[in-house]
Order: structure tokens, then sequence, then C-alpha cells
């Protein structure tokens, strides 16, 4: 399973990463690194962080719906803590908003003091408000397993998940919808009989072909 920290460092104080700097900074600005966790673990040293995230791959599934690995749709695969630190500006505590890994991007260019000059998806976690939803993908890669099919998934946390399942063509050859707030754990999909939710597909269709912070 792959760990990755994020470090926002001072630009004065040493750099000596294992992996490219993402985002050089401007005189008086800091730098952020991205780093494996396995190297961080090695000895490397860096310049006391301003703020630090440490985010994670998502985890396998040990036989839920009768699987042994990570990729499908399913929530007991995706959730995983996301930690933030930076003192004196992060009170301790935990935030219960829904989080991506999209969202390092934005917050960790927010700590730096530095704007990009490209459309970014994702939030700033640092300024208020929350996301409804989540869009999940997924596009089949036969090292991960032939069987496993492309899909593309939205999720609204305590409501409701719509999945579509599609072929090599991205025709739609499955589809799955769970009510979350009655069935948790993803066990019982209506549409197994073949009918549609129409209101979903275009939400997800939506989604699929959004750019911006205002995205899933």
């Amino acid at each position: 399973m792959a760990a990755w920290a994020v470090a926002v460092v001072a630009a004065a104080g040493p750099v000596a990463p294992t992996h490219d700097v993402r985002a050089a900074a401007p005189p008086g600005r800091p730098n952020v690194l991205l780093l494996p966790m396995d190297d961080a673990r090695t000895g490397q040293t860096f310049a006391m962080p301003k703020a630090l995230a440490w985010l994670s791959d998502n985890g396998k599934l040990f036989g839920e719906h009768g699987l042994p690995e990570k990729f499908m749709p399913y929530l007991q695969a995706e959730r995983v803590p996301l930690p933030i630190s930076w003192p004196g500006h992060i009170p301790a505590g935990s935030d219960r908003r829904l989080a991506a890994n999209l969202d390092i991007t934005p917050t960790v260019l927010a700590a730096a003091g530095l704007t990009p000059s490209f459309q970014v998806d994702g939030r700033d976690l640092l300024a208020p408000g929350d996301r409804r939803a989540l869009l999940t993908e997924y596009w089949r890669d036969p090292a991960n397993g032939a069987g496993i099919p492309s899909w593309a998934s939205t999720v609204v946390p305590g409501r409701y998940r719509y999945t579509e399942i599609y072929d090599d063509a991205f025709t739609v050859t499955d589809r799955e919808y769970y009510d979350l707030a009655r069935d948790p754990w993803q066990l019982t999909n209506p549409l197994q009989d073949g009918s549609t939710r129409p209101a979903l597909a275009a939400a997800l269709a939506r989604q699929r072909t959004c750019t911006g912070r205002d995205c899933p």
C-alpha cells in the first residue's frame, strides 16, 4: 500500500527530498514537497515543516462483497483518514467533512501562499465549505486483474451511491444503486432487474466532465 507525505517547508531551510519538488516557490515563499513515507522513514532530512499532510492509498477488501482486492466502488475500500498538521493554524481535533486526495493540491498551495496559474480541481480544506458528493472512477488495468472493469461512481455519504460499469468502449453494461441510509454496507442493488436511474445517470455524466473546485 502506498503512503505519501506532503510537506510545506520554509524556503530558507535545507531541503533534501528523494523525489522532485513539485512546486518551487519564489524567494521568501515556502517549498512544497511530495515524498513517499517509505523514503521519509530512511533518515532523509528536511527543514521543519510549516504544515504536513499524510495520505494513503485506499485499502484492500478482505472478503467484503466476495472480493480480495480494492478496485471496485465499495466504501470499505475507500475510506481512509487524512491527517493534516499545521501548528498555530489548525487546532487539534477532527473534521467530519468529506475530503478527497484531489483536495491536497489546493490545500497545500494555499498553505504555501502560492496561486496556481492553471485550473485546479479539488478544494482548499483550510477554507470553509463542504462538498456534497464525491466522484470516483476506475479504468480497467489488466495488471490489477483482467476481470475488473472500468467504472464511474457518485456517492453522497449517508444518502446514496450510484455506479455505472463499462466495457472497453465505455458502453454501460451494468448499474448499481445503494440507499446508504438503509443499506450502508451496499448489499442490496435494486437495479439488478435492469432498471435505471436517469437523473443519477445524468448527474454522473456531468461530474465526469466537470473541472474546478465546485466539482465533486
